[in-house]
């Protein structure tokens, strides 16, 4: 089974406690969505702002979360579930 790698070996170094590079590249995403909000109806849609919000809140949440025994009991089943 092969996976999707992000292309550069240093992405998951992190740039400030609890925030990585992937997680700046994917806050990245969130520009043009603001710049479009603005351009088209001078002000930042609603649902622009609570899922850009959410989406930030959860990368610090995720990597607590990931070192949980609830979460790794899980993880280990569900790649049970498609064999090694």
């Amino acid at each position: 089974m092969s996976a999707i790698r992000w292309p550069f070996a240093n992405m998951t170094a992190e740039i400030a406690p609890m925030w990585t590079i992937t997680d700046l590249c994917v806050d990245l995403f969130l520009v043009p969505m603001v710049i479009w909000d603005i351009a088209s109806s001078r002000r930042v849609h609603k649902a622009t702002l609570i899922g850009g919000l959410v989406l930030i809140a959860s990368q610090p949440l995720r990597l607590v979360l990931s070192e949980t025994n609830v979460w790794v009991t899980f993880a280990t089943w569900t790649i049970g579930l498609f064999g090694k």
